[in-house]
């Protein structure tokens, strides 16, 4: 695997149209999260590295390049 992540981030990455992406291949991922930032009701996670952290999103990696 080389990166899982939950919250905002992955939320788009479900919404994404098929159809768009087809189309318009990354511009549909940009498209997804303008919508997205108006309707999608955020979440608060905790990770637990070397202590508590709150996020809205997190992702976790194994490579050095992500979105593009």
């Amino acid at each position: 695997m080389m990166m899982t992540g939950v919250g905002f981030d992955a939320h788009v990455a479900k919404r994404v149209s098929p159809a768009l992406k087809r189309r318009v291949g990354k511009g549909a991922y940009i498209w997804t999260t303008l919508v997205e930032l108006f309707c999608h009701a955020p979440r608060r996670y905790e990770v637990t590295l070397e202590g508590p952290i709150s996020a809205a999103s997190v992702v976790i990696g194994m490579g050095c390049f992500y979105g593009g």
